[in-house]
C-alpha cells in the first residue's frame, strides 16, 4: 500500500494587497474578466471576501520554496463582507462566492486580510 502523508503550507508570502472599499466593487473587477468567457469565483471567510493570484512556481528557486511550504501570491483583492452571501450581481454578472472557512488556511488568510480593512473616519 501507498504511503500518504500531509505536509500543509507553512507560510503564505502576499506580495500587494488591494483593499476594495465594498464587495460590489470587487466583484465588478472579477465581472469584467468573467464576461469574457473565463471563470473566476471569490472566496469567502471570517467577514472578508477576497480573490488571490497565486505566483505559480515556475523557476528553480519558487518550486523549491513551495515545496518547503511557502506559497506566493502575487496580490489579492479583499473587502468586508460580514454577512456571507452565494453570489454577487454586477453588470448582468453573476459571481460566485464560496464560503471557504473549512479551510484552515485561507481562514487564517481572511483574519490577515481583515486586519488590514481601513477603519472609517
Amino acid at each position: 500500500m501507498v504511503k500518504l502523508s500531509y505536509e500543509p503550507y507553512k507560510e503564505i508570502v502576499v506580495k500587494e494587497y488591494i483593499y476594495y472599499p465594498k464587495p460590489e466593487t470587487l466583484a465588478s473587477v472579477l465581472a469584467a474578466y468573467v464576461s469574457t468567457g473565463h471563470p473566476g469565483v471569490l472566496l469567502w471567510a471570517e467577514g472578508v471576501v477576497f480573490l488571490p493570484v497565486p505566483l505559480p512556481p515556475e523557476t528553480e528557486e519558487l518550486v523549491n520554496q513551495f515545496l518547503e511550504g511557502k506559497l506566493y501570491w502575487s496580490s489579492v483583492a479583499f473587502t468586508s463582507m460580514p454577512v456571507y452571501q452565494s453570489s454577487i450581481r454586477v453588470y448582468g454578472v453573476e459571481i460566485p462566492v464560496i464560503d471557504i472557512n473549512f479551510n484552515s488556511n485561507m481562514k487564517d488568510a481572511a483574519v490577515w486580510l481583515k486586519s488590514r480593512i481601513p477603519e472609517r473616519s
